[in-house]
């Protein structure tokens, strides 16, 4: 009798249609209730696992990011190949379907040329830098390649502690030791045999990548025109009225500033990495070849990128030389960096953002504070294309404001 009276309640209760919707909404809302608390209540967690979804995302398309930076930076080769060399070879053809295929295959053609070239340069670097280490690393295997790095780290280590020890206790003080030995015990927290296999897994890692990368620039370069049309078709029928020509006038605009400086400043690394390890090289110094590659890198970075290359050769000159065996490469490095911004540095990437000394320098300065390493080396180009757009705000308000001054009513002269 009594389940009967409570099954009539409940009949009762969702035959009433105003007390069922009030009902679902306050379950929907304790339910929504509860999901926010429980957002907020591991917030940390959850943006950890977010972070980790995106850069997992990020990592898998490294090869298609890679492609497209290397394909940016061949294009123009490729262009130059083929306007220069290949299109004398093949002539115009007046049937449109088979002119098509000649332009694809001349395109292929050139394509395929350009990367032969600069596959052979780089073989051809490799070689250089190879005959610059015979008889100073022989390497037969890879367990032996590890080997021979801990143990030259170790034998690294125990020399640094002998200069520190025979240095008299007036001249070192109590600061500099405690940091020579938390240098001593980074090395060998980082530089043992477990992380050295790790670090090389992960450079064959990044290597795989990189040869993933270069297949998909070599697709990128070859199918040119496929991609603009693409790009110039979604844009047109995405963005309203003239805006696909306004966006690629100002892509253009870009392009402008960022092909110099890219490809002068590749082109600037490369002759500081052989210069620099052609003279360590001649000078005796350990890994000269490396350590000139390392600068050649850092030299990217204007005014901070050659005094973080030249911590190494002072480190392993001090190490195997004494004091004199460290201060003999630093001045090599600072002749080489005299030479590159008085000489090939204007040369090869001139002004190609126009900027003030001082202005690269704030530049560089704040992009390491917020970016680090790669804030540093996008700041300037990244400075550029914001000087582009102030520049054209100045202009335009200067226009708008003569503009003004002329539409405006001038008083009547008197007679």
């Amino acid at each position: 009798m009594q389940r009967e009276k409570c099954m009539r309640g409940i009949n009762g209760i969702f035959k009433d249609k105003r007390l069922s919707r009030y009902s679902l909404f306050i379950i929907v809302t304790m339910f929504f209730v509860y999901i926010f608390y429980f957002i907020i209540k591991n917030l940390n967690v959850i943006l950890a696992a977010c972070a980790g979804g995106i850069a997992s995302f990020l990592g898998a398309l490294a090869p298609l990011f890679i492609g497209i930076v290397l394909a940016y930076i061949i294009d123009p080769a490729v262009e130059r190949i083929d306007g220069r060399f290949i299109s004398r070879i093949y002539k115009n053809l007046d049937d449109p379907v088979k002119n098509l295929k000649r332009q694809k295959r001349q395109r292929l053609i050139s394509t395929l040329l350009t990367y032969l070239i600069i596959m052979a340069a780089v073989i051809a670097l490799i070689f250089f830098f190879a005959t610059l280490l015979v008889g100073k690393i022989k390497i037969e295997s890879f367990s032996q390649m590890i080997e021979s790095i801990t143990s030259y780290i170790v034998s690294c280590e125990h020399a640094f502690k002998d200069w520190v020890a025979n240095i008299p206790s007036d001249v070192l003080s109590e600061k500099i030791a405690a940091l020579g030995d938390t240098i001593l015990k980074w090395l060998s927290h980082h530089f043992n045999a477990q992380n050295t296999i790790n670090q090389v897994t992960s450079i064959g890692g990044g290597i795989v990548k990189f040869l993933l990368g270069v297949i998909v620039s070599f697709w990128f370069v070859m199918d040119k025109a496929f991609f603009v049309r693409l790009w110039n078709r979604f844009f047109a029928a995405v963005l309203p009225g003239r805006g696909s020509e306004v966006l690629n006038k100002n892509l253009k605009e870009i392009d402008a500033i960022l092909s110099q400086f890219v490809r002068g400043i590749l082109l600037d690394t490369v002759i500081i990495a052989v210069l620099s390890s052609i003279v360590l090289s001649i000078l005796g110094l350990k890994f000269a070849v490396f350590i000139g590659v390392f600068a050649g890198l850092c030299n990217v970075i204007p005014y901070f990128g050659p005094i973080m290359g030249m911590i190494p050769a002072f480190v392993v000159g001090l190490i195997n030389g004494g004091l004199a065996g460290g201060i003999v490469p630093v001045i090599a490095l600072l002749v080489i960096q005299q030479v590159d911004g008085n000489f090939i540095y204007p040369k090869v990437v001139g002004s190609s953002t126009g900027l003030h000394p001082v202005t690269v320098l704030l530049a560089v300065v704040v992009g390491g504070v917020y970016g680090g390493i790669l804030g540093m080396l996008i700041a300037v180009p990244v400075t550029g294309i914001i000087k582009l757009y102030v520049v054209k705000l100045v202009k335009y308000c200067e226009n708008r404001k003569k503009k003004s001054a002329d539409d405006a009513p001038r008083p009547a002269l008197r007679q």
